[in-house]
């Protein structure tokens, strides 16, 4: 949530101030960005994201459907499911 709060430095720096002030280890988090595995599996993430037209968070899918308007969300997320087949694929 602390990288999300308005007008946050998202600079190298900037995340390494964020992570500081929250009592993390820092060279676990350091270890963290520099491994092989999580660069490759935020990759994935972001390919993922660009496939599915995802630019921003929050983004909600609900089977496999974007719900475009957030404000109304309870609504559309009812139609959708009651709509939808459950698929577990």
């Amino acid at each position: 949530d602390a990288l999300y709060r308005e007008n946050q430095d998202l600079s190298p720096q900037g995340v390494i101030s964020i992570v500081q002030s929250l009592d993390m280890e820092l060279e676990q988090f350091e270890g963290c960005l520099r491994d092989e595995a999580t660069r490759l599996a935020v990759e994935s993430d972001r390919a993922l994201a660009r496939r599915v037209g995802v630019t921003g968070t929050p983004t909600l899918f609900i089977n496999r459907k974007r719900l475009r308007d957030l404000s109304q969300l309870e609504a559309e997320a009812e139609t959708l499911l009651n709509t939808q087949s459950w698929s577990s694929d």
